[in-house]
């Protein structure tokens, strides 16, 4: 940012010409935006991600202000409580997913037990049948929170293992090995429970 643009004087420039000035701003605040990130995600990459949230809703919202509104703003302490709002609403949205298990939204059970890590095979017809979707289901919900995330991000949204890994804040093998455990319960429940033909698992 040019040395001449202080912080006292950042809100006048804004109101001013938001435009024009933005940037500066952006460069002033991001490194006090992305310590907050990361106190409250504990995750680098999660916190950059946070912190570029924070910016664009704070950009929308100044875009709707009059003047004189953006020029009264005590900016610490507003993008200090624009952190705060849009991790919760960060939380919200993960919480969503988990929950999401309840009406068995985003995951669809064919894709998951047929991922190409699978070793065993699977009935004709089992995919159609209520009972087995049901049960596989009610399975995922048991599932520690971590691994029942990671099972959601990898089957319901499609993601890779090294977005999933930063997105649950574990190294790639362990995402991995998380995943495949997971999956793995399920298929020896699936089994013990008898909704499968003697000779599908081999």
């Amino acid at each position: 940012m040019d040395p001449m643009y202080s912080e006292e004087d950042l809100p006048g420039r804004l109101a001013a010409d938001l435009n024009r000035y933005y940037e500066a701003f952006y460069e002033f605040y991001y490194p006090f935006v992305l310590r907050r990130a990361r106190q409250l995600t504990r995750n680098s990459d999660e916190a950059k991600d946070l912190a570029q949230d924070v910016f664009e809703c704070v950009l929308r919202a100044l875009k709707r202000k009059d003047s004189d509104k953006i020029e009264s703003i005590n900016f610490r302490g507003y993008l200090y409580s624009a952190v705060y709002h849009c991790f919760q609403n960060m939380l919200r949205d993960h919480n969503r997913l988990v929950n999401s298990l309840d009406t068995a939204e985003g995951i669809k059970i064919q894709d998951m037990l047929l991922d190409e890590d699978t070793r065993y095979g699977w009935p004709e017809g089992a995919f159609e049948d209520k009972e087995f979707n049901h049960y596989v289901y009610e399975l995922l919900k048991i599932l520690a929170p971590k691994h029942r995330i990671a099972v959601i991000l990898r089957y319901g949204m499609s993601l890779s293992y090294p977005e999933i890994a930063r997105r649950i804040g574990e190294s790639e093998p362990e995402t991995h090995r998380m995943v495949s455990a997971a999956m793995q319960k399920i298929r020896d429940a699936v089994k013990k429970r008898g909704l499968t033909k003697d000779n599908c698992f081999k």
